[in-house]
């Protein structure tokens, strides 16, 4: 973000800082809900570990499985 947006680092982590900050208190007040709490996600990928490549894989796999193993719906329909 600091590179794309011409920004220091600090300028950029203070950004970040309020936008997260933000985002959180949007769902804990529309959904009474902690987005930090990792019942509400399915998988949880730290992207500063994994190529942007290896990301996609990594979800595509976990998609796949989901849809096809788990029983999840049928790709493209709404539960």
């Amino acid at each position: 973000m600091a590179r794309a947006q011409n920004l220091d680092l600090a300028e950029a982590k203070a950004i970040q800082q309020r936008t997260d900050r933000a985002r959180s208190l949007f769902v804990k007040r529309l959904y009474r809900a902690d987005p930090s709490d990792p019942k509400w996600y399915h998988l949880v990928l730290d992207t500063t570990v994994f190529s942007a490549e290896q990301s996609v894989t990594v979800l595509a796999d976990a998609a796949r499985a989901y849809f096809t193993t788990l029983g999840g719906p049928e790709p493209g329909l709404r539960s």
